[in-house]
């Protein structure tokens, strides 16, 4: 298993990131957030996958949480980093600049609630607070700090947002998907062509 592959215990709770560690990626922002809460204290695990240029300064922020409670696992295959998603409690994306960001739908379809800061394309369409999970506004540790806590400092509640993480993604695809999108509006074009039996 994946987990066992870093020498993390597949019984604990874990948050998960999977970004380019890069500034944009607002990574500074979580682990500060995750430093404030009692998340750690309670064994909370914060697990970040992705290689770039501020790894070095990242891993100093993290303090005396490095390697005890704020994991840095490096880069991850597709099928890793899908595997990581499914197991994690919740998935933080907290960038400062993010026109879309796909990981928002892989981690809904694995039934995995999100927290994104307000800046995610994507996190608009298909976080629903409360629902699939919360956002936070962008650079605002303290706001993330507290939407951290909300989201899964309750056991029960983080498993409620599991629960209907899955059927949130579902609701947006069967209405917004760009597959089914595209295959109405192909059906609805066929159907107007002349001597269509639908026309």
């Amino acid at each position: 298993m994946v987990l066992a592959a870093h020498g993390l215990a597949a019984d604990a709770r874990y948050l998960y990131t999977a970004a380019r560690l890069v500034s944009a990626k607002g990574l500074h922002l979580i682990i500060e957030a995750f430093g404030r809460s009692h998340l750690p204290k309670r064994g909370y695990h914060y697990l970040l996958a992705g290689v770039g240029p501020l790894e070095e300064s990242l891993k100093r922020q993290a303090g005396s949480l490095l390697g005890k409670s704020i994991h840095f696992l490096g880069f991850q295959q597709p099928s890793e980093n899908l595997a990581l998603i499914a197991h994690a409690d919740l998935f933080v994306l907290p960038s400062i600049y993010e026109p879309h960001g796909i990981v928002v739908h892989e981690s809904l379809a694995a039934g995995t609630p999100v927290l994104a800061s307000d800046v995610c394309g994507a996190a608009y369409d298909l976080v629903t607070p409360g629902l699939s999970g919360e956002l936070f506004r962008s650079g605002d540790v303290a706001d993330l700090t507290l939407k951290l806590e909300r989201v899964v400092g309750d056991p029960g509640q983080a498993d409620a947002l599991r629960a209907t993480s899955r059927a949130e993604f579902e609701r947006w695809f069967a209405e917004y998907s760009p597959i089914l999108v595209t295959e109405r509006a192909v059906d609805r074009l066929l159907a107007s062509r002349p001597g269509s039996s639908k026309a």
